[in-house]
């Protein structure tokens, strides 16, 4: 069945929260208290928790920031940069970039993910909820893979939000 205007913009938050959430839990950037087991259309995923100051400040700029703007149909790109602090100079330095590109259309809501480092992009249109939640686990088992074939984070990372 085909979601309303309302449950597209829900099913599109819950999108967006999986992603940050499973990026930040595949690269380690916070302990595992922050994190607790959930079950997205059948994959055992780990869902960020305000367990640390640093989480609470993502989760707020999630909720705040990204879904409100999202709602207002002001969203068109968001991007999820780690950096990482250069020892010698303590400039930051692009470790990883994830830009997610949004578009509305006709009371639906399009999301383009693409992580540049290998610059690949995958497409999730949100139709019915059943494609919605094929596309989720397909995103799921895509930044599962990628986190795997990554080398690990150098180390006094620091994660960032771009409009």
């Amino acid at each position: 069945d085909v979601p309303t205007k309302t449950q597209s913009f829900v099913l599109m938050r819950n999108l967006l929260r999986t992603a940050f959430s499973s990026i930040v839990y595949l690269r380690n950037l916070f302990p595992e208290d922050c994190f607790r087991d959930c079950n997205v259309a059948g994959i055992n995923i780990k869902s960020l928790v305000p367990n640390s100051c640093e989480a609470k400040i993502l989760i707020s700029w999630l909720q705040e920031g990204v879904f409100d703007a999202l709602d207002k149909h002001y969203l068109k790109k968001i991007s999820f940069v780690i950096t990482s602090n250069n020892p010698s100079t303590e400039d930051a330095c692009l470790v990883e970039s994830y830009n997610f590109y949004i578009n509305y259309s006709d009371g639906d809501v399009e999301l383009k993910i693409r992580h540049d480092s290998l610059n690949k992009q995958k497409n999730i249109t949100s139709y019915t909820k059943q494609e919605i939640k094929k596309a989720t686990v397909q995103m799921l088992r895509q930044l599962t893979l990628l986190a795997q074939t990554l080398l690990p984070l150098p180390g006094r990372d620091h994660i960032m939000l771009q409009p």
